[in-house]
């Protein structure tokens, strides 16, 4: 249903920090050849996630940013996967297709928003 040319996952308790997709996009556009980049990711306090190559446990959904292109040439459009862990399993599909990726070691993707308090803006608190 997406229109744009890229695709990024985010859940609402995780957040991305302001270059998030910036840093992102430049790779992409730089190399057409990759089909999705992601970056490093604060995770829940207690570390910074930063595998050069993607693995399980070791990336989050919404640190990569996809190709819009590649949800319609492997998925059929959709997103196949039901179970519990669906997400490393699209990635997974991805890979096993030979979709090249690249990893951005900057840590813009925050995993459990509520751990880093001083990231959050106090304008959601603010009472007029």
């Amino acid at each position: 249903m997406a229109r744009g040319r890229y695709l990024s996952f985010l859940s609402d308790d995780n957040g991305y920090m302001p270059n998030h997709f910036e840093k992102l996009v430049r790779v992409l556009d730089s190399n057409p050849n990759l089909g999705f980049a992601y970056s490093s990711c604060r995770y829940a306090g207690r570390a910074v996630l930063r595998p050069p190559f993607p693995r399980p446990g070791g990336i989050d959904l919404g640190q990569p940013l996809f190709r819009r292109e590649l949800f319609h040439e492997y998925l059929g459009g959709t997103i196949p996967f039901h179970e519990f862990g669906w997400d490393w399993r699209m990635i997974e599909a991805f890979l096993k297709n030979g979709v090249k990726c690249q990893h951005v070691d900057d840590a813009t993707f925050i995993f459990r928003l509520a751990n880093y308090p001083h990231l959050v803006s106090n304008a959601t608190t603010r009472q007029p």
